[in-house]
């Protein structure tokens, strides 16, 4: 059983992994990652293993496997970070957040002028992600949500285009 916080940290982890891929079994990898390997979406323990990057890959979860765990572990840290940006923080340890503040917060940088939140920053997958927190059963409320852009794919929106239904 999992705890609401672990289950939000979940859907951020795996909504960065997200991209150029098939999402059903992603999430499901997700999943066998969570069982077999929970230490892998705790910040204190990820951070301590050497075997982050080789249980993505044996799970699945991973495709740029190298660029994948460094990802994976520097949104870990920034989940933990209390100088990383205070929004995304909080709305994984107590459900709370405003959507403006979560995409504004998700394209911040560090110190070193490296991002955040790697993978999580696209303007897609951060709406996606925003969305899939607020519709979990993890009792998150976000205020803002309006402001949310409705991701369309890209050959949705060619075609839209073409055929002058909507001015996108």
């Amino acid at each position: 059983h999992a705890s609401p916080i672990e289950i939000r940290r979940f859907i951020t982890l795996m909504a960065a992994m997200d991209r150029a891929r098939d999402a059903d079994r992603l999430w499901s990898n997700g999943v066998t990652l969570f069982r077999d390997h929970r230490w892998a979406f705790d910040p204190t323990q990820a951070s301590r293993t050497g075997d982050l990057q080789e249980a993505l890959k044996q799970t699945g979860v991973s495709q740029r496997h190298g660029d994948d765990s460094d990802a994976w572990c520097r949104l870990l840290r920034a989940l933990s970070d209390a100088k990383s940006p205070a929004a995304v923080r909080m709305v994984i340890d107590s459900g709370q957040g405003d959507a403006i503040e979560l995409l504004s917060s998700v394209t911040a940088l560090d110190q070193q002028q490296r991002p955040w939140f790697p993978l999580l920053r696209g303007p897609k997958i951060s709406v996606m992600w925003v969305r899939i927190l607020v519709t979990s059963d993890t009792r998150v409320t976000i205020s803002n949500l309006s402001a949310l852009r409705v991701s369309v794919d890209t050959q949705v929106q060619k075609v839209t285009e073409y055929l002058g239904i909507a001015d996108t």
